[in-house]
């Protein structure tokens, strides 16, 4: 995954020109050194830190999935299913990987932890957000 570093907070959901979304994780305020350009002196600065995935659109399981698949593949998740009995301590490794994909999306996206988020009222309100951002920051299709 890669960590980008922004002058102002990113949104979490940003929609490009080419049809994909940058998806905005881990979003942090932190301080930066930096030389000032008029003074050429080292100056601390607020930027914006976080964790940006590409994917083809912004719903929650296909964000969830794409955060998965940089860890494990296909064939890995489907061998340790198979040997979940056998390989306990694994599974449970690869389980909790994925919880904490799923809160860390939930988190970013704003879902209630109760909620289901692949419930179609879930989906609108993502839909609408992404739309929102799109108008706010004149990405309008």
């Amino acid at each position: 995954m890669i960590k980008q570093i922004f002058d102002t907070k990113p949104e979490a959901i940003q929609k490009l020109g080419t049809g994909y979304y940058n998806i905005h994780l881990n979003i942090e305020e932190v301080q930066v050194e930096q030389i000032n350009e008029e003074t050429e002196e080292s100056e601390i600065v607020t930027k914006w830190q976080c964790n940006v995935i590409r994917v083809h659109d912004a719903s929650y399981s296909t964000i969830v999935n794409e955060l998965i698949r940089r860890e494990y593949t296909v064939d890995k998740e489907l061998a340790l299913q198979r040997q979940r009995e056998i390989k306990t301590e694994e599974f449970q490794e690869y389980f909790d990987y994925c919880e904490e994909c799923k809160r860390t999306v939930r988190e970013a996206l704003e879902i209630p932890a109760s909620s289901d988020p692949t419930d179609p009222t879930v989906q609108y309100k993502l839909n609408e957000l992404t739309e929102t951002i799109n108008i706010l920051i004149g990405n309008e299709e």
